[in-house]
Order: C-alpha cells, then sequence, then structure tokens
C-alpha cells in the first residue's frame, strides 16, 4: 500500500499505514514497552470497549513531558488519529479525514524518534566517535609498533623521530601515545 499512486491515496490508505508503521515498530521493539504488536492490539481493543479511547485531538501537553516525547501517548495519539482519519472519511469528511490521517503519521514518527534517541542514543554516539576517531587509533598503532620495533634510548626521543614524520601529529601527542607502552 505504501508504494501508491498520489491519485490512489486517501486518508484511509494513509491512516492504514500509518497504523502498519505503528504495529511494525512495535512488533521489532517488543521490549520497548514490554508488549509486542499484537499486545497492543489487544491493549488498545481492551481501551476501545470499556470507552476508554484517547481523543482524537490529545493535547500537545499529554504528549509531551517536558522538551520529551511520551512515546506510548504518541503511538497512541497515532492510533486513534488513524482510527479517526478512517472514521471521517467513510462519513464523507474528506478535511478532516486528511487531517487526523496526517496529525496521525506526525504523532507515528514523533514516538518512533523519541524511542530511537532515547534507546539508540548512546550506540549511535558511540559509533559516531568510533569512527571519528579511528584514523588517530591507526596511527597511535603506527607508532606503538615502529617504537617497539626501533632502536629507541627512550620515549622521547621515539617521539622526536616519529612525530611528524611517521605520523603528521606533534611530538605531544606522539609521546603520550607511548607513555604507557612497555618494551
Amino acid at each position: 500500500m505504501a508504494d501508491l499512486k498520489r491519485n490512489e491515496r486517501t486518508p484511509a490508505t494513509e491512516a492504514i499505514i500509518t497504523v502498519a508503521w505503528v504495529w511494525e515498530w512495535f512488533d521489532n521493539h517488543p521490549d520497548a514497552f514490554g508488549m509486542d504488536a499484537k499486545q497492543l492490539r489487544s491493549e488498545m481493543d481492551a481501551a476501545q470497549s470499556e470507552g476508554q479511547w484517547l481523543d482524537p485531538d490529545v493535547t500537545i501537553s499529554e504528549i509531551r513531558k517536558g522538551d520529551s516525547i511520551r512515546p506510548f501517548v504518541a503511538f497512541a495519539a497515532a492510533i486513534v488519529c488513524a482510527a479517526s482519519a478512517i472514521g471521517n472519511w467513510e462519513k464523507g469528511r474528506v478535511n478532516e479525514a486528511w487531517t487526523y490521517a496526517m496529525d496521525g503519521r506526525y504523532w507515528a514518527g514523533c514516538a518512533m524518534d523519541a524511542m530511537s534517541s532515547n534507546e539508540n542514543g548512546a550506540t549511535f554516539a558511540k559509533l559516531g566517535a568510533d569512527a571519528r576517531h579511528a584514523e588517530n587509533r591507526a596511527m597511535k598503532q603506527d607508532v606503538i609498533e615502529a617504537y617497539l620495533r626501533g632502536n629507541f634510548q627512550n620515549k622521547d626521543e621515539a617521539a622526536t623521530a616519529l612525530a611528524g614524520k611517521l605520523v603528521p601529529m606533534k611530538w605531544r601527542t606522539v609521546r603520550d601515545w607511548l607513555k604507557n607502552v612497555e618494551r
């Protein structure tokens, strides 16, 4: 359905795509809220049968907590907005249907972003740092290997011989790299 042409898309198809995104996200992250998509469906069905559905016009203050998004509430708002989009579409209220469809897409995106930031932020930061420092780590290894293979009187002499020649680093940096190296 995601590959529909523009003239084939409706608020209902957009809402269904949003719901599919949410279900897929829950299936791929079953530990995020202690439930998978099947359990989420069950929870939402129970809430609907008890008349506890969120208002589709849920306020931003209910979804945001300070500067952050409350992801579970945003996911729920996405589902409720999607359901409202389909309901309005079936009643011929095209404008309302489109606004609910887009609100659902928005809240699903906010929730997914908030969750990926929370659960993967440290991982992404570490990967970024590893990539950023990979060249320096390789140069440090080259310096250590040259020192261990070389015939230097001491680490100061090695730093003088290797800095700016073997690696494009200053003497102090090369010397620091050799500080804890034992022959």
